[in-house]
This record gives C-alpha cells, structure tokens and sequence, in this order.
C-alpha cells in the first residue's frame, strides 16, 4: 500500500523559497528588484551566483574581462551581456546593469525612476570617472543606485547588498 505524505508547513516553506530563487536570478529580470520588496538580498543572484557568494562561482563562459578597480581587495568582473559583479576579497558584493535593461523596462530616464519609486534617499553628484555619469539616485529599501547621465538618462543601475 503506497502512503502519501501530507506537506506539513516546513515543506510549504521550502517549496516557496525555491520558487524565490528562481524568481530572484536576475539574469533575465533585473526589474525584479524594482517590482518586489526584497528582504533578503543575499537570495538575489545573476548568472547563477548571490550576492555574498563566492566569485569563483561565476560562469567562465559569461566572463568578458575582470579589472583591477585601483581599491584594495577590490575587481570588477565584466560580462559578456554588459552586466558587471563588483568583488571585494572574493565575495561578490554588487551587480551592475547597463541602463539600456531598464530603460526597456520603463525606466530609462531619471524622470522614469522617480515617477515609478517616488523620491530617492539620497541624491549625490558623482565625481569624475571613465563613465560620463552626473548623480546618483539611491533607494535604500530596494537597494539600488541608479547612475543618470548629464542628459538624465539611466547609465547603469547598481544592485548592492548590505
């Protein structure tokens, strides 16, 4: 006689949280940190690999270059698809995403941003780089930092963890 075992509340759980982490590979919906409230970001992953995770884990084959940032301890892994994971002593500890992902998302411009999550935490100039960005946006709730140009444009938009 074959018994079925009835899901008890710890198998439910489990069930869900797996479906969060499908859902939270940001890979092919960078926009799922802007449409749901996240509250644990280390469940957050691109190409496979969570914030906190190990940077060895990063698929070879998505990995265009890396490049020494000048900080400490600090790289930037650059990939194949304009994503990039900033990497502190081995531990990833941010995403990067090209604006163009957003914008086709509805979130190109400044003017987007805001009209969508309302005000930002913070707003700060930015300081001279390789990238022309002016300001960034910062969404402290959402963990995100959107980089606008001097045209008000999207340029990047920054997942970061703690």
């Amino acid at each position: 006689m074959l018994f079925r075992r009835r899901k008890s509340g710890h198998d439910l759980i489990d069930e869900m949280a797996r479906r969060t982490l499908i859902e939270a590979d940001l890979t092919h919906t960078p926009e799922y940190v802007v449409e749901n409230d996240v509250k644990d970001f280390t469940q957050l992953a691109l190409h496979g690999v969570k914030l906190g995770g190990d940077a060895a884990e990063i698929p070879a084959d998505k990995i265009k270059e890396t490049a020494d940032s000048g900080w400490a301890f600090t790289s930037f892994v650059h990939c194949t698809d304009g994503t990039t994971f900033k990497v502190i002593s081995g531990m990833v500890v941010e995403f990067f995403f090209p604006g163009v992902l957003f914008a086709e998302r509805g979130l190109g411009t400044e003017a987007d941003v805001v009209r969508r999550l309302g005000k930002p935490n913070r707003i700060r100039q930015a300081k001279t780089g390789p990238v022309p960005i002016m300001k960034h946006l910062t969404y402290k709730k959402k963990h995100l930092i959107f980089d606008i140009t001097a045209d008000g444009e999207v340029a990047r938009v920054n997942v970061y963890g703690k």
